[in-house]
């Protein structure tokens, strides 16, 4: 016997109102879009990016005890983009004091992504840029252009031309320049 009651029950109108709310309840959950933002300040440089990321993935520079992320660290590479896009996102860690890595990425235009520094977050990555000082990112712009400078040898050494290792002039000198936050 079909009652009133479960007839408004099984109408159309009924079960797209419990579907509305359920989706309007959970939208919380996940949104699009809604992953970490990150520090993404723009790094401003005459040195080829494809040149920077295959020196970061090169054999020789995993062995270098100055750039290879030590084991105990090795939690930096789980998830995210250096997880589901290696190709355009390395990590370059320097063990001179303060111990520090930086996510280098590149879209297009090449950035600093995220930046991991123990003695301010032992156990993650720092996305937040009020996190860091000015001091900080002069020391990270500072080491960012050892790291090009040392691309620049090693293109050199293999004998790549300069106007492959620099995209654009001065072909004798790396320019590294730090986007600062506002």
């Amino acid at each position: 016997m079909t009652t009133y009651f479960t007839k408004r029950i099984t109408s159309p109108f009924f079960g797209t109102l419990i579907v509305s709310i359920c989706l309007f309840a959970c939208n919380d959950l996940y949104k699009a879009g809604s992953r970490t933002r990150l520090i993404d300040l723009e790094i401003k440089t005459n040195v080829n990016q494809e040149i920077v990321l295959k020196y970061l993935d090169a054999g020789h520079f995993k062995n270098d005890s100055l750039y290879k992320l030590p084991t105990k660290y090795a939690f930096l590479k789980n998830g995210g983009d250096l997880e589901y896009f290696p190709d355009n996102n390395k990590v370059a860690y320097f063990k001179n004091l303060p111990l520090e890595a930086y996510q280098l990425s590149s879209n297009g235009i090449f950035f600093l992504a995220q930046v991991y520094s123990p003695s301010i977050n032992p156990s993650d990555w720092i996305t937040d840029r009020a996190r860091l000082t000015y001091m900080d990112y002069d020391r990270i712009e500072k080491r960012i252009d050892t790291l090009l400078s040392a691309v620049v040898v090693d293109a050199r050494s293999k004998e790549i031309p300069d106007s492959v290792t620099f995209w654009q002039r001065p072909y004798d000198k790396v320019i590294c320049r730090l986007t600062r936050p506002r």
